[in-house]
C-alpha cells in the first residue's frame, strides 16, 4: 500500500512540474529593450509581487512610456530571443497600479506582441480594465517582442510563462478567489474597486486604510450615517480638469445580485441635480437623475455573468453658479444566486429611530433636516434647542427650537429660493408650529410660506414683515417627507421667516406649550419699555432706508446706554432712550431699497368688542362720530405703510411678552419739516400727522400731531398684549421728525376718562359695544337693528372706470367664494354604526362615514377637507379687508360716469358692497365654528377607537365601546367582529 502511494504522490509530482512551463523573465533576458522593468527576488528570497490594478501576481515585467517633451512619447518595448523551442506563451496583462488619471490622457494604451514580425496580439487596454488572461501560440518563433505603443505609465505582463510542446498552460492563481467564492461579498470593503477616480469625484468610504485616494470614513444621508460604500460628486468648479467620478468592480461572472443604497448626501442645496450610472460590461443596466431633496432609495440589479460592473457620475444637469452635487452609493453588496437580497425602491432608513420618539416630540431638537437651501449657512439658520441662550427672535419673540428660511438673490442666480426638507418616516399625524418674520431686519417685504407633505401643499400663507406671529396646526398624514418653502420675491433685500416651536403628534395634536422654553426678562410692576424689551423688533423710517444718503438708522433710535448718544431736541434738550418715527414722500428719482411699486402691505386693525366708541373717544381725544374713528368703531382700520403713490409711513414694533395692562409715553417733535415753492414761500407750515397705537392689531390710541406741538404724555390700554405697535400715517408731504420717549409700561389697568359727550355716528357705521351701555346724561344709545340680508346680485358688468370695476370684482369674488363655502356646511356623508359581537360574547360599535353610494370615507382624508374649508373660511375676513381698500376710489370714481342710469346702477352696488363684505365676513366667521363642530364631532369618535385581537381600528372603520348603558335593541342581528370586514 504504501508503494502504491508513493508512486501516486511521485506521478502527482512529475506532472506539477511539467505544468510549471519556464518563466520568460527568469529564463530570458531582452536582446533589445527600453523602458523594461524585470521583477526580481527580494531580499528575503521571496518573489517580488507585482500589481495589475490593485490585484497582486509575480514574475513578471512591465514597459512603461515616458514624456521625453511637450509633444514626444518615448515608447517602450522589449525582444527576447527563443531560438524556438515553445509552442505557447501564456501571461495576464493590465495597466500597472497605482492608475493616477492623468490631466490630458485619455487612459488608454495598445499594446502588441510580434512573433518573428508577424502581429499575434495588438490590443487596447483601459486605465480601468481588470486583468486580462492571455495564451498565444508561438510555435517555433525566436524573436518575440512586446510593444507598449500609446498611453502614459505602465503596462504590465504577469505570470508569463513559456510551454514546451506537449505542456498544457495553466491559469494563474486567482488573487480574488477566497473573495468571489462567499454568497455575499460588500464590493468595497472586501472586493475593492480596482480603478476609482482620484480627484475627488469619487471617493471609497470605508474604516479601512487606502493609500493614496482620498479614503473617507463615513457619509451622512437622509440624516443617517453610514460608513461602507462611494462618495460621488459632480460640479461646476473651474479648473479641475476631469469632471466626473468613477468606480470598477471585478465580479469575474460570479454573482447573480448587485444591491446598494443611493441617495443624497445631507446638505446646503445648490439646487443641483445629476445623473448616475451603472454599467455591466460597458452596457448601462441602471440611470438615475439625483436631487438634492431625494429620499434614500434601495436599487437591486441583475448582474448575472457580468465581469465588469462600474458605477459612474454623470452631467450636472442644473445647479447655481459653482454650485454640486455629492451623494452616496452605500452598502453595496454583490450576491451568488440563492443568496436573499431586498427589492429595489424608496428605503425607509429612519423608521427604526423615528418609530422609538414619544407620541408629541419637538421636531428641531429631535429631527434635523437633510436638504437646506437659502442665503444662511445651517448652522447659522437652524437652532435645536441645546440652549436660550443660542436662538432667533421672530415677532420680538425668543425661539431656541426652529430654523429661518432665507431667500434671496446672488450677481449670477436671480433668485434664490429657500427651504427646509425632513425625513418623518411616515411616523406622525399633525404637526403645530409659529411662523412670523426675523426681528430687527427692516426689510419692508412679504413672502409665501408654503408647507408640502411628501410633495402634497397644505399649506400657501402669507407671512407679512408687520404682522405678529402666526400659530398654524396642519395634518401630515404620516409622510416621509415634510417640507417648508419660501419662493422669495426676487429682489436683493428680501424678508426672512422664521419657523418655531414646531413639534410632532400621533394621533390628535395636543397644546405644544409645555414642550417649549422662552426666555424673558422679570416683569416687574413698572418698567421702562425699551429695557424691558430691548427696543423695538421692527421699525421703519423710510427715508432712513435710502440707499444714496448718509443717512445712519441709529439716528433714529437710541437705547439709554450712552448720554453722549441722544436725540438732540429742537429746544436744545437731550432725550438719550427713545424711539423717531418720520414719515417720507420720496422724490420722483429717489433711489430706495424698496420696490415702492409692489410693497404695499396692508395692517388690518379692529378696536375689540372690550372698547365702545365713546371709550375710544375719551381715551385718544378724537371724536369717534365720523371717518376713520367711525370705521374703528365698526371693527376695521386699513394703512398702507407703503401706499400706492410712493407715501411711507412710519412704524415701530414692540413685544411687550403679555405681561403688562398699560402704557404711558410721551410724544416731543425733534425738526420740522417744511415744504417750500420755488420762491421760498413756506407750504403747509403746520405739517399736522396722524399717529396710532397698536396692542396685537387693535388700535386703542390716535393722536394729532404738529410741528409746533409741546412734548405731550399719553397713556393708553394695551391688555397684555405680544405687539404693541406705533404708526405714523403718511399724509401728502413729508412729517417732522417725532421723538417717543419716558415709555413706561404698568400691570396696572388702564382706566378711561370719564366718557364726555359725543354726536351719535350714523347707524350702518357704528357698530355699538352695548345697547345696555350709557353715555353722559344717562341717555340710552339706541338699539341695534337687525341688519336685513344682502343678496349681491351684480351682473358683472363693466362701468369703465378702474376704480369701480375692481372694487366690485373684489366684492364679487368674496361673494363667491362665501357662498361656495356655505354649500359646503351641509356635510356629504353620514354615520353608520354598527353593533358587532366578539367570539368571547363583548359587543362593541363598528362606526364609518359613508357617501351617498355607501363608500366608507377616510376620515384622515375627511379631516382633512373640513380642515381646508375651515382655514379657507378664515381667510374671508382678511379677503374683505382687503377688498374694502378699494371703497373710496370707487365712490370717487361714481361722480365720473357719463349717465345717470350708470351713476345710479353701480353707485347702488358701491354702496351695497361694503354690507356684503360685512356679511360675508360674519358668514365666515360662523362657516369656521360650524366646521370645527364637524371636526370635533369626527374626532370624538377617534379618541374612543379600541383595537381587539386582530381588528384594528383605521382610517376607515372605527370600533368603539359601547357608552355606559348602551346595548342593541332586543332582537338586532350582529356580525361577528372577527369576520367583520374592516
Amino acid at each position: 500500500m504504501k508503494k502504491i502511494v508513493l508512486s501516486i504522490v511521485t506521478i502527482l509530482i512529475a506532472l506539477n512540474a511539467g505544468a510549471q512551463g519556464v518563466y520568460l523573465s527568469k529564463a530570458y533576458k531582452p536582446t533589445d529593450s527600453r523602458k523594461y522593468n524585470p521583477h526580481y527576488k527580494g531580499v528575503r528570497g521571496e518573489e517580488e509581487t507585482s500589481a495589475i490594478s490593485n490585484f497582486k501576481y509575480t514574475n513578471g515585467f512591465s514597459l512603461r512610456n515616458g514624456v521625453l517633451n511637450d509633444q514626444a512619447v518615448e515608447f517602450a518595448y522589449a525582444e527576447f530571443s527563443l531560438g524556438g523551442q515553445y509552442e505557447k506563451i501564456s501571461f495576464v496583462m493590465g495597466r500597472k497600479s497605482p492608475v493616477k488619471f492623468l490631466a490630458g490622457d485619455d487612459g488608454s494604451h495598445i499594446v502588441t506582441v510580434k512573433a518573428d514580425g508577424r502581429r499575434i496580439l495588438d490590443e487596447v487596454v483601459h486605465d480601468y480594465d481588470p486583468p486580462k488572461e492571455y495564451v498565444l501560440d508561438i510555435t517555433g518563433v525566436d524573436k518575440l517582442l512586446f510593444q507598449h505603443w500609446k498611453g502614459l505609465e505602465s503596462i504590465d505582463f504577469e505570470e508569463v510563462r513559456l510551454w514546451k510542446k506537449g505542456e498544457t498552460p495553466v491559469k494563474p492563481a486567482n488573487p480574488l478567489a477566497s473573495v468571489i467564492s462567499k454568497g455575499k461579498v460588500n464590493l468595497v470593503e472586501e472586493l475593492e474597486p480596482h480603478a476609482i477616480c482620484h480627484r475627488g469625484w469619487s471617493k471609497p468610504i470605508t474604516q479601512k486604510y487606502w493609500s493614496g485616494v482620498g479614503a473617507i470614513e463615513s457619509i451622512k444621508m437622509n440624516r443617517i450615517s453610514y460608513t461602507s460604500g462611494l462618495e460621488m460628486s459632480c460640479s461646476q468648479e473651474l479648473g479641475k480638469g476631469i469632471s466626473s467620478g468613477f468606480a470598477y468592480f471585478w465580479l469575474q461572472r460570479a454573482f447573480d445580485k448587485v444591491s446598494f443604497l443611493i441617495g443624497p448626501r445631507d446638505n446646503m442645496s445648490s439646487n443641483a441635480q445629476g445623473w448616475f450610472t451603472v454599467k455591466a460590461d460597458g452596457k448601462i443596466i441602471y440611470e438615475k437623475l439625483i436631487t438634492q431633496q431625494d429620499l434614500v432609495e434601495r436599487v437591486t440589479l441583475d448582474v448575472k455573468g457580468v465581469n465588469l460592473l462600474s458605477m459612474h457620475t454623470g452631467e450636472l444637469e442644473q445647479s447655481d453658479f459653482l454650485g454640486g452635487l455629492t451623494y452616496g452609493v452605500v452598502d453595496i453588496y454583490a450576491y451568488k444566486k440563492g443568496v436573499p437580497v431586498e427589492e429595489s425602491g424608496v428605503a425607509n432608513t429612519a423608521k427604526d429611530r423615528l418609530s422609538k420618539l414619544p407620541d408629541a416630540v419637538p421636531l428641531c431638537s429631535n429631527i434635523e433636516p437633510y436638504s437646506i437651501r437659502g442665503k444662511g449657512s445651517y448652522n447659522d439658520i437652524y437652532f435645536k434647542g441645546e440652549s436660550s441662550y443660542y436662538h432667533f427672535s421672530m415677532g420680538g419673540e425668543q425661539f431656541d427650537e426652529g430654523f429661518i428660511l432665507t431667500s434671496g438673490s446672488t450677481f449670477m442666480d436671480g433668485n434664490i429660493d429657500s427651504y427646509v426638507m425632513f425625513d418623518l418616516a411616515g411616523e406622525f399625524d399633525w404637526i403645530s408650529f409659529k411662523a412670523g418674520t426675523l426681528s430687527k431686519r427692516r426689510v419692508l417685504d412679504e413672502d409665501r410660506l408654503l408647507v408640502y407633505a411628501d410633495d402634497v401643499l397644505i399649506l400657501d400663507t402669507r407671512i407679512h414683515a408687520l404682522w405678529p406671529n402666526q400659530q398654524f396646526t396642519l395634518p401630515i398624514g404620516k409622510c416621509r417627507t415634510l417640507k417648508f418653502a419660501k419662493p422669495g420675491t426676487g429682489k436683493d433685500k428680501q424678508t426672512f421667516t422664521g419657523i418655531g416651536d414646531a413639534i410632532l403628534f400621533r394621533g390628535e395634536p395636543r397644546d405644544p406649550a409645555p414642550y417649549f422654553y422662552h426666555r424673558k426678562p422679570e416683569s416687574p410692576d413698572e418698567v421702562d419699555l425699551i429695557d424691558y424689551t430691548g427696543g423695538p423688533y421692527f421699525h421703519y423710517v423710510g427715508r432712513y432706508l435710502s440707499s444714496l444718503t448718509n443717512f445712519d438708522f441709529n439716528d433714529c433710535y437710541k437705547n439709554g446706554s450712552s448720554l453722549k448718544d441722544s436725540f438732540h431736541m429742537k429746544d436744545g434738550s437731550l432725550i438719550n432712550k427713545g424711539i423717531m418715527l418720520e414719515t417720507n414722500v420720496p422724490p420722483a428719482l429717489a433711489f430706495e431699497d424698496i420696490d415702492l411699486n409692489t410693497a404695499i402691505f396692508l395692517f388690518v386693525a379692529g378696536a375689540g368688542s372690550a372698547m365702545s366708541a365713546s371709550n375710544v373717544a375719551a381715551a385718544t381725544g378724537v371724536s369717534a362720530g365720523a371717518g376713520l374713528a367711525g370705521a374703528l368703531a365698526a371693527g376695521y382700520s386699513s394703512l398702507n405703510l407703503v401706499g400706492d403713490s410712493g407715501h411711507q409711513s412710519s412704524m415701530a414694533a414692540f413685544n411687550p411678552f403679555g405681561e403688562y395692562e398699560s402704557l404711558t409715553f410721551t410724544v416731543a417733535n425733534k425738526a420740522e419739516f417744511v415744504d417750500t415753492d420755488l420762491f421760498g414761500a413756506k407750504l403747509h407750515p403746520a405739517n399736522p400727522v396722524k399717529m396710532y397705537v397698536f396692542a396685537d392689531m387693535v388700535k386703542v390710541g390716535e393722536y394729532i400731531l404738529t410741528n409746533q406741538m409741546q412734548p405731550t404724555t399719553y397713556t393708553v390700554p394695551i391688555n397684555r398684549c405680544t405687539q404693541l405697535v406705533f404708526w405714523l400715517e403718511c399724509g401728502e408731504t413729508r412729517s417732522g421728525q417725532y421723538v417717543l420717549y419716558d415709555m413706561t409700561l404698568s400691570k396696572t389697568p388702564y382706566v378711561a376718562p370719564q366718557p364726555v359727550e359725543v354726536s351719535e355716528p350714523a347707524e350702518e357705521t357704528l357698530d355699538k359695544a352695548s345697547s345696555s351701555k350709557s353715555s353722559k346724561g344717562g341717555r340710552k344709545a339706541k338699539a341695534k337693528k337687525e341688519k336685513a340680508q344682502i343678496v349681491w346680485d351684480f351682473d358683472g358688468s363693466r362701468s369703465r372706470n378702474e376704480a369701480i370695476d375692481i372694487f366690485l370684482a373684489d366684492v364679487t369674488a368674496v361673494w363667491d367664494e362665501t357662498q361656495a363655502l356655505k354649500a359646503s356646511i351641509g356635510a356629504g356623508y353620514k354615520i353608520t354604526e354598527t353593533y358587532v359581537r366578539t367570539m368571547s360574547g363583548e359587543v362593541y360599535k363598528c362606526v364609518s362615514f359613508v357617501d351617498g353610494s355607501g363608500n366608507r370615507l377616510s376620515t384622515t382624508d375627511l379631516q382633512r377637507k373640513i380642515l381646508d374649508e375651515k382655514n379657507a373660511a378664515a381667510g374671508i375676513p382678511g379677503k374683505a379687508t382687503l377688498a374694502q381698500v378699494g371703497l373710496p376710489g370707487a365712490t370717487v370714481g361714481i361722480m365720473n360716469l357719463p349717465t345717470i342710469d350708470a351713476m345710479t346702477y353701480y353707485g347702488k352696488y358701491v354702496k351695497q358692497g361694503t354690507a356684503a363684505l360685512s356679511q360675508c365676513s360674519n358668514e365666515s366667521k360662523q362657516i369656521v365654528e360650524l366646521k370645527q363642530m364637524e371636526l370635533e364631532a369626527i374626532q370624538s369618535y377617534l379618541k374612543q377607537a379600541v383595537n381587539v385581537g386582530d381588528k384594528k381600528s383605521n382610517a376607515r372603520v372605527i370600533i368603539v365601546p359601547l357608552a355606559p348603558g348602551e346595548a342593541p335593541a332586543p332582537g338586532t342581528k350582529m356580525q361577528m367582529l372577527e369576520y367583520y370586514t374592516m
